[in-house]
């Protein structure tokens, strides 16, 4: 009878040794410390690497210019003066705000009663680079001013320089600072500039 015991004792030994020995004890947490980074900022939109504000076309002064004005023409944009003997091509100071989902660029003070609607979100972030400090959503109008300098090489060239400043109005009229130009509109002129040139 005692041996039957002993024999008992030593089979639950061997048993309980046996399911310890197959479990595992867990060496990790079962929940994740939640992650405390801070999320990204939107990135700002980079500028193109093979565009600039710089075009350099293989033909004359004369017409470089024609191409110029054409190219102006064609982005429905004003000219203030069309005294050109100096190079300079200075473009009416414009404003740009939304009516009726319309975007409308015209060149005085936009009527108050409508630029509480006003909404160009979608225009800016063609035409400028994304800024942390200024929400497009919150802009009613813009204030922009283009200046087109063309300017005669020693190889027979003539280099077109833009420059074209972008100056935002928030919801409540006060100036939200400047915002500086993704080349899109640029873009645009210099392509119908080599279109002009190509085809006369």
């Amino acid at each position: 009878m005692k041996n039957n015991k002993t024999t008992l004792t030593l089979i639950l030994i061997l048993t309980i040794l046996t399911l310890f020995s197959c479990s595992k004890i867990p060496t990790e947490k079962i929940y994740k410390k939640p992650d405390n980074k801070i999320p990204e900022t939107r990135k700002e939109k980079p500028r193109k690497k093979d565009f600039s504000n710089t075009l350099v076309v293989n033909t004359t002064e004369n017409k470089a210019l024609d191409a110029t004005l054409f190219a102006i023409k064609w982005v429905k944009w004003k000219i203030f003066s069309d005294n050109y003997d100096n190079g300079i091509i200075l473009l009416k100071e414009a404003y740009v705000y939304s009516d009726n989902a319309k975007l409308k660029r015209i060149y005085h003070w936009p009527p108050k009663e409508i630029l509480s609607l006003s909404n160009i979100s979608g225009y800016l972030k063609k035409v400028a680079i994304p800024d942390s400090k200024i929400s497009f959503s919150s802009v009613a109008f813009t204030q922009e001013n283009m200046k087109i300098i063309l300017s005669e090489t020693n190889d027979n060239q003539v280099k077109i320089t833009i420059d074209y400043l972008i100056f935002p109005y928030m919801k409540n009229l006060e100036l939200g600072g400047q915002l500086y130009s993704s080349y899109y509109i640029e873009e645009i002129i210099f392509t119908k500039i080599k279109e002009y040139l190509s085809s006369n």
